[in-house]
């Protein structure tokens, strides 16, 4: 799809045209709050303002029901209505699983990543977690976590294809690693960062995070303003038992292991001490480039 810009816009204008595009490259349309929460901005937007420039692009984008998206775009709202249930399923999915990993003592923060984050899931689709755990505790905390998933029969494995409602833990850092590295503080990463659901934290572990991060605050200002936190209640004999395996040399022994597995088939992983990311696919840089391109498509002038 191509589109014309037949008009100067405002910065506020183009700011809000600039998120609908960065959704439109998922496929997935946005409400107004959403816009909203995701705005790619240099600096933050008055409501009022941002209210008006949402209204003033009926050349560029449209309104159904309560979901907004590009023009001529209209059929990827009805697909993310046909998935509303799914969503909901998954989310529920999501949610017994951290209500049985937050009984893991060394697990400090777990959040729901991806697309179940972003609510743009279809059955098939399986259920990330982005799951923060403390200082030295990043092999033995991957190593209970795999043994609670296995024994609830949802655990992702490598190489699967497919893996409908199977729960991946796709990052997995320890407090040490809460700041994103410079070189990958842009848009997508901010995106990725600002639509974490939380799921369940230990002593504001999502504080110190965000803290960590206010970068993401200069790519979406409005990203951090509401953040939920729903409470998890943890079994106290798998936290003993985890506290007992949390030692030292636990861990080094897991890390010994699970890196000399890992490396007969690592291809786009990070493996690090304090820092485990699994992305067989690395959308980043893809998507970053064809947010430009549609920029400079419509020849708008904010630079990303």
């Amino acid at each position: 799809m191509k589109l014309k810009r037949k008009s100067k816009l405002s910065l506020e204008q183009e700011a809000v045209l600039i998120t609908l595009l960065y959704a439109d490259i998922f496929d997935f349309p946005l409400t107004k709050s959403e816009i909203w929460r995701y705005l790619i901005a240099k600096k933050k937007m008055d409501q009022r303002v941002f209210d008006q420039s949402l209204q003033s692009l009926p050349s560029y984008i449209v309104q159904v029901n309560s979901y907004y998206c590009l023009i001529n775009r209209e059929k990827i709202i009805e697909k993310r209505i046909k998935n509303l249930p799914e969503v909901e399923k998954k989310l529920k999915i999501a949610q017994k699983v951290a209500k049985r990993l937050s009984s893991i003592a060394t697990i400090a923060f777990i959040g729901i990543s991806g697309g179940l984050a972003a609510q743009n899931v279809t059955p098939d689709d399986d259920i990330d977690l982005f799951i923060i755990v403390k200082k030295d505790s990043v092999f033995i905390s991957r190593f209970l976590i795999m043994v609670l998933l296995q024994s609830m029969g949802i655990r992702r494995r490598y190489g699967q294809k497919r893996a409908p409602n199977k729960v991946c833990v796709n990052l997995l850092i320890d407090e040490t690693a809460l700041t994103w590295p410079n070189a990958k503080q842009d848009v997508y990463i901010a995106r990725e960062i600002a639509q974490i659901q939380p799921l369940f934290q230990r002593d504001e572990m999502l504080v110190r995070f965000c803290k960590h991060n206010k970068w993401v605050k200069n790519c979406m200002p409005n990203a951090f303003e509401h953040i939920p936190i729903i409470s998890v209640h943890s079994n106290s004999i798998s936290q003993i038992i985890s506290t007992i395996l949390a030692f030292p040399l636990f861990e080094i022994i897991m890390r010994m292991l699970q890196t000399a597995i890992m490396k007969g088939h690592k291809t786009t992983e990070i493996i690090t001490n304090n820092h485990l990311a699994f992305h067989p696919k690395d959308y980043r840089v893809d998507t970053l480039d064809q947010l430009k391109l549609k920029i400079r498509q419509l020849g708008l002038l904010t630079k990303i």
